[in-house]
């Protein structure tokens, strides 16, 4: 996390953090398999493999939101 803090750091525009969650995206879709899908917002999150990466939707849909700018909450 050291790593990736500091290239946080310099990406310009950051607020100050109390610390960073890292998701392991292999327990992820185990658990997710063993759940099933998950709504959020409007979006079906899925293990499904979308075609568009060749892996599961869910680890797609967050590479997606991760590129997007962050929003005030």
């Amino acid at each position: 996390m050291d790593s990736f803090y500091k290239m946080y750091q310099t990406a310009g525009g950051t607020t100050d953090v109390d610390g960073i969650i890292a998701v392991d995206t292999q327990a992820l879709v185990a658990a997710m398999n063993i759940l099933g899908d998950i709504n959020v917002d409007g979006s079906t999150f899925t293990t499904k493999t979308d075609p568009r990466c060749n892996c599961p939707n869910v680890i797609y849909q967050m590479e997606v939101f991760a590129d997007q700018p962050a929003q005030n909450y």
